[in-house]
């Protein structure tokens, strides 16, 4: 919230909404920063989740970025989905972490 009211002054041509589906920063206090570039994406696999539009613009980043995904039931039909997208868009498996289903109480824990 401060980075927006800092970068989008009250007169910013930018329109923003804050939306209460955020990170809580203090939980992630004590992670470990990492030297390469690690996206993630933690969620559903639903349709209007659009999960193939992570995968088609992951596709076009450097091979310094890798993608850690959690979500979907953790079922073989979860990994056939991301089986699927890294084939599809032509991603080095070696790129793609699928962590499986996270509980939300464990979503901290597991973090880099």
């Amino acid at each position: 919230m401060i980075f927006f009211k800092k970068e989008f002054k009250k007169n910013s041509p930018v329109n923003y909404i804050i939306l209460p589906n955020g990170v809580e920063i203090d939980k992630f206090k004590y992670t470990q920063k990492q030297d390469n570039f690690v996206l993630t994406y933690l969620g559903q696999f639903n349709k209007w989740k659009n999960i193939d539009l992570i995968f088609s613009s992951f596709s076009l980043l450097d091979e310094k970025f890798t993608l850690k995904i959690a979500g979907g039931k953790g079922d073989r039909k979860s990994i056939e989905i991301i089986e699927e997208l890294i084939k599809k868009y032509n991603i080095d498996k070696k790129r793609v972490n699928y962590l499986g289903f996270i509980k939300q109480n464990e979503i901290v824990k597991k973090s880099p």
